[in-house]
């Protein structure tokens, strides 16, 4: 597949492929992620796979050597003299007299084989071998990477609904001091019924709301401990009731497009699974031709133990054998057929695998580029917000206007910060997704 230079709005990067895009300066955050790379227990499901799957790569190369085995054996062996055997005559011209005797046997020696690689296929072995180790293991920098940008993504969520609850607490007694004006005003003559009713909905709404944020926060910190591998409670405190919301800052730009390719767990892996295809696939061709095998015996056997290790003991044998499956053969041309369909199923994998690396990445920075610009309109609110407040404070104590209106407008402005915040928080969401997208870290290093 031919691949763009530099896609649209996509920078050169000034530093290595694998420095950060975006990162959060937070300490707690950079200590609760490192945490989670040695207690998260996914992690350690998938380095006990990789080691698993480098074991395995180490047995296939083990194929690839010749074996050598020791032997050691005794047997005591009695003949029948029922049984028919070749007859033996002796030097002096009458029968074997051992007819029916018994005998001991001593034998020890060493066996060697390998077999000569002439059309690839221990090579090919290994090559799959490897190729899947290699696939495990960017399954764990995958794994370790998702856990990365959970942890930023929790800590994010709670920081969002422990400022949203004083926010809704700042709102809830704002609202009961509307209520109570309005409950004043109606004794007053001055308010209906409707009125005060209204007011004390708007309370009840709020008081509502707070039980939800709560949740959220608590079930953020849940989720934080199931992450680092510890229980919540403890966390809890660790985190503290509130904190500022982590901002994301710019790192050195994003990579080119084929930077991207060896920065992905995930395109690493796809690759690395089409290179186990691709050499299974020659494997199963290599079952067409002979196999040559060297082989080679050596050791001593006598009837006596005091003459196992005399020169008269010795024995070898040494020489090569083929074999050559030519009544197999469809069942060979079967399988390689089986393997061709597996290795054009990795390549497609592989190709989707990038495609949808590369949207992920647009689609974060369209994110980005969309939050970016809600921020800015948010936080021109939230400044008319607070130009209205301290207007409604002159207006009220130079006596124009009445305590509502600046209850009022105290609590739209409540409400904007509100928004804003969401925006925030939406706002590093997407940076960890475009981070995670690219293969980068989240915290400074």
């Amino acid at each position: 597949m031919k691949l763009p230079a530099v896609a649209p709005g996509w920078s050169v990067p000034a530093a290595a492929p694998h420095a950060d895009i975006v990162f959060f300066d937070d300490p707690l955050l950079a200590s609760l992620t490192e945490r989670a790379m040695q207690a998260n227990q996914d992690i350690a499901l998938t380095t006990a796979r990789l080691r698993e799957s480098r074991s395995q790569a180490g047995i296939a190369t083990s194929l690839t050597r010749p074996s050598v085995r020791a032997t050691a054996s005794y047997a005591r062996e009695r003949e029948s003299r029922n049984a028919p055997r070749p007859v033996i005559v002796t030097p002096s011209g009458e029968l074997d007299p051992d007819r029916g005797s018994s005998e001991n046997l001593y034998q020890a020696g060493f066996d060697a084989s390998w077999e000569i690689d002439l059309f690839n296929a221990r090579t090919n072995t290994l090559r799959a071998a490897r190729a899947d180790a290699e696939a495990t293991a960017q399954d764990v920098a995958a794994v370790r990477l998702t856990v990365a940008a959970e942890v930023a993504r929790q800590y994010v969520f709670l920081r969002e609904a422990q400022l949203k609850g004083k926010l809704v607490r700042d709102e809830l007694a704002l609202q009961n001091e509307l209520s109570q004006l309005a409950r004043a005003r109606r004794l007053g003559g001055m308010e209906t019924h409707a009125g005060e009713a209204l007011a004390r909905s708007q309370v009840a709404r709020r008081e509502a709301t707070l039980p939800q944020v709560e949740l959220d926060a608590s079930t953020a910190v849940h989720r934080l401990g199931v992450l680092l591998g510890q229980d919540p409670e403890g966390l809890r405190a660790e985190l503290g009731a509130s904190g500022k919301l982590p901002r994301a800052r710019p790192g050195v730009g994003l990579p080119l497009p084929s930077e991207l390719l060896q920065r992905r767990p995930d395109i690493l892996r796809a690759e690395r699974q089409l290179a186990a295809a691709t050499a299974r696939r020659a494997l199963a061709v290599a079952d067409l031709y002979p196999k040559l095998t060297l082989g080679a015996s050596v050791g001593v056997s006598s009837t006596s133990a005091a003459d196992l290790f005399s020169a008269a003991s010795l024995f070898s044998k040494v020489g090569p054998s083929i074999t050559w499956p030519i009544f197999r053969q469809g069942q060979i041309i079967g399988n390689i057929g089986v393997r061709d369909a597996q290795e054009l199923a990795a390549f497609s994998t592989y190709r989707q695998t990038i495609l949808l690396a590369f949207e992920e990445v647009e689609n974060s920075l369209a994110a980005m580029h969309a939050s970016d610009k809600r921020n800015a309109a948010l936080a021109a609110m939230v400044s008319d917000g607070e130009l209205t407040v301290a207007l409604a404070q002159a207006r009220y104590q130079g006596g124009m206007t009445d305590l509502r209106e600046v209850i009022e407008t105290r609590i739209a402005l409540v409400q904007s910060r509100g928004e804003l915040l969401h925006a925030d928080a939406v706002g590093a969401s997407a940076a960890i997704a475009l981070s995670k997208a690219v293969g980068g870290s989240l915290t400074k290093r």
